[in-house]
């Protein structure tokens, strides 16, 4: 299928229209923004309890002043007067503005350390985030994916510091040449400056591709020169369903079938070993071809972690945050990293996109406080990650990128896109990463505590201002005195004095 509005980078085909509005895979995630719900913050939340308490506590007051002085004989017009008066001075007023204020500093905070917070509640609400789910590709990891080795029947290359080229000329058999051929082949990527050295080639398409077009060409297998020599008759091109390329080469007076793809793909078609260049001829139908083949070889690849992540992954464990590994990556992938992070990389701690989708609502919850890392994990599983720690309490922070992530994003307490991700995960997210580092939001969680904190002392310093003339009155009915302070002076005070005092507090606690 071919989505709307997205970009074709490779690739050869006929496209049909099958749907159009809602129907269309982009009207269905239209749709999925719409339905998502977006759920008050914990400061909001917290807020409204805290209104509800303050109210019914100003409210008791205030009876118990009207009806004291009533009982005490005094006139009922200065009784009421003077409890409608301590009413308005019992209520902080002036909290919304230091609301504001704390908010909008603490964003402009997050800012200087590459944040940008999309919205001023979301500042705080950073400050309560209990559980980071985050993606693997540039938020953890560098995004420069190289060869790490190569693995056939009878050998096997590790790339380490040395140059690669040198270590494969020693070691290189004739599978471990055939392996690097068929990775150079079948390969989407494709070369812009061809006619150049290949160090400074550039190179477009998936990190995969570009990766191992490189490696081939270090070792002396260029990508222009192979194709040239053994020209491609048909191909499959890749897709995430079938998770493989197959092309059907030239070769001398033959025709051979190259097959690159996610290992467990591989395996699964095939039936036999290449051991020692012994291959099996092929005549069949190209799509019939991918069904019975000769296995060659791995190649493993790296996307090395960035310097800092195990840092701030350690940093977000200590203050009582969870990190969760969320990938489309393969298992064995996503668990390598995950083990270098210092996650839990048990069975139990473990599972992969279609063991999720056969869980049911209800099982899922049940394990979801186990898993760690999510393996093959599409889009849609993130809404569904997201809502079953919601259920349990938690405040959730997403990462995401692509457009697919929109829902999850607006589900999630904290949506957070990344700055290289689509215009739709911005718009929809609540802080966006000026540059795709995890260290980001680590830091933005940092600023966000002190903005709670901060909340509080304003909130401390408000009520207890607020009260005194409440107090102040309230003594003296109960002691049978003279009121001490008419009503309007009660309002004088809370307008006019209180006012620039309360101002100029906001910056003390920042």
């Amino acid at each position: 299928m071919v989505y709307m509005e997205c970009v074709v980078e490779d690739g050869k085909g006929k496209a049909v229209v099958t749907a159009i509005g809602q129907n269309t895979e982009m009207g269905k995630v239209a749709m999925m923004v719409k339905e998502a719900r977006e759920e008050k913050t914990p400061l909001q939340k917290k807020l409204a309890h805290f209104s509800k308490i303050v109210g019914a506590l100003i409210a008791l007051i205030c009876i118990f002043i009207f009806l004291g002085g009533i009982l005490r004989e005094r006139a009922f017009l200065e009784m009421f007067t003077t409890s409608v008066a301590v009413a308005v001075a019992a209520i902080p007023e002036g909290l919304p503005v230091a609301m504001t204020v704390i908010l909008a500093l603490g964003m402009e905070r997050i800012l200087k350390r590459k944040g940008l917070v999309r919205k001023l509640v979301a500042a705080e609400t950073l400050g309560s985030t209990s559980i980071v789910a985050t993606d693997k590709t540039l938020t953890l990891t560098e995004e420069k994916m190289e060869v790490s080795e190569t693995i056939t029947f009878k050998s096997e290359i590790a790339v380490n510091e040395k140059k690669w080229q040198e270590i494969f000329k020693k070691k290189a058999d004739p599978d471990q040449i055939l392996l690097i051929t068929i990775a150079t082949l079948c390969n989407e990527a494709f070369i812009e400056n061809p006619q150049d050295l290949y160090p400074v080639w550039i190179i477009r398409g998936r990190l995969t591709d570009r990766a191992l077009v490189l490696a081939g060409a270090e070792v002396g297998l260029k990508k222009p020169e192979l194709e040239k020599k053994y020209p491609r008759i048909d191909e499959i091109p890749f897709n995430p369903i079938n998770k493989f390329i197959a092309n059907l080469h030239k070769i001398e007076n033959r025709n051979v079938l190259y097959v690159s793809g996610a290992p467990e793909k591989i395996l699964a078609i095939s039936s036999r070993v290449q051991i020692e260049g012994k291959q099996k001829k092929l005549d069949k139908k190209l799509e019939d071809l991918c069904r019975d083949l000769v296995f060659v070889g791995f190649i493993g690849l790296r996307d090395p972690l960035r310097k800092e992540t195990k840092e701030a992954i350690k940093i977000c464990k200590k203050a009582g945050m969870r990190p969760i590994l969320v990938t489309g990556d393969h298992l064995l992938t996503a668990k390598a990293v995950a083990k270098e992070l210092g996650l839990k990389t048990k069975k139990e701690n473990i599972i992969e996109g279609k063991e999720l989708d056969e869980l049911s609502d209800e099982e899922f919850q049940k394990i979801v406080k186990d898993i760690e890392i999510y393996a093959r994990a599409e889009p849609r599983h993130k809404m569904r990650i997201i809502k079953a720690w919601q259920e349990k309490g938690e405040v959730v922070a997403m990462t995401g990128d692509g457009i697919n992530d929109a829902p999850a994003l607006k589900q999630a307490d904290i949506g957070v896109a990344l700055g290289s991700g689509t215009d739709v995960a911005k718009e929809v997210s609540d802080l966006v990463f000026l540059t795709d580092n995890f260290n980001i939001i680590v830091a933005a969680v940092e600023e966000g505590r002190a903005i709670v904190d901060n909340i509080r002392k304003v909130i401390t310093y408000l009520l207890s201002d607020s009260f005194t003339e409440t107090i102040l009155v309230g003594v003296s009915i109960i002691f049978g005195w003279p009121l001490p302070i008419a009503a309007v002076q009660i309002l004088w005070v809370n307008l006019i004095e209180d006012g620039l005092p309360s101002l100029a507090d906001k910056s003390f606690f920042q």
